[in-house]
């Protein structure tokens, strides 16, 4: 028997025991299919514009490419493991202009919950600060999914494709809750 995402969520169960509602398992699932995609996608674009601004980090990534795959055209899910330099710049990428650039899950007021007496939190932002997938129990659960997609995508790209910007600045659009570049975005791209 295969598990499925679906299968997993029917089975699921809160802590008291209680199952997710039909309605709960809808929302999940539609958070799953389309966030993910749309946030991919800008990050996407972000990577196409760093590496428009960064030729030379375009070459080293091209170079690792050829030293992972040689003349061979499929990959495989260890090629993807081995491409440090590529997951690197995906990583700073996401750094940089982090999709989602808005987790808004501070205390702002100290309370009392069910015996327990939640503080304020102090504001620790910090500017090296990785906020992309989010952290602990509200962590994407998507994450290791779109890095290797991300991985994929870029390592057929790099290999096939030499990229050229076409615009002189890429402006973050944060008029959204997903914050991509402001449109035009314009880049041209040629086989090799």
């Amino acid at each position: 028997m295969h598990e499925d995402i679906l299968q997993t969520l029917i089975e699921a169960r809160y802590a008291d025991g209680r199952a997710l509602t039909e309605d709960e398992i809808t929302g999940l699932i539609l958070t799953i299919m389309f966030a993910g995609h749309h946030t991919s996608g800008v990050t996407f674009s972000w990577i196409a514009i760093l590496l428009g601004q960064h030729p030379h980090i375009a070459r080293r990534l091209v170079e690792e490419q050829r030293q992972i795959l040689g003349d061979r055209e499929q990959l495989t899910y260890d090629d993807l493991q081995q491409m440090k330099l590529l997951e690197g710049t995906i990583k700073e990428a996401l750094r940089l202009f982090p999709p989602i650039h808005l987790v808004m899950r501070r205390v702002l007021k100290e309370f009392d919950f069910g015996g327990y007496h939640v503080p304020r939190e102090e504001d620790k932002k910090s500017p090296y600060g990785h906020i992309a997938f989010g952290a602990g129990r509200h962590r994407c659960m998507g994450i290791v999914f779109a890095q290797l997609q991300l991985r994929a995508l870029w390592s057929h790209l790099l290999r096939h494709f030499e990229f050229e910007l076409l615009e002189s600045s890429y402006p973050v659009d944060y008029t959204n809750l997903i914050a991509g570049p402001t449109p035009p975005c314009r880049i041209r791209y040629r086989r090799v």
